[in-house]
């Protein structure tokens, strides 16, 4: 399951980095939306059963 808290941390550091004008134009809008994506694959994670979301993280541990 996913850990909200880094996800908060780096929309802190877009806002930091906006405040001190080290980020701006389509370079903020490109960590933006990055952060969006993020943001709606973790819903979408929580979102399942947890059973489910066992069976996958099992799954991409066992090697091929």
């Amino acid at each position: 399951m996913r850990n909200f808290r880094p996800l908060s941390e780096k929309l802190q550091r877009i806002i930091d980095e906006k405040r001190a004008g080290t980020l701006a134009g389509i370079a903020l809008l490109q960590e933006l939306e990055a952060l969006t994506t993020a943001v709606c694959a973790a819903v979408e994670e929580f979102k399942r059963p947890i059973a489910q979301q066992l069976a996958i993280k099992i799954k991409a541990e066992i090697p091929r």
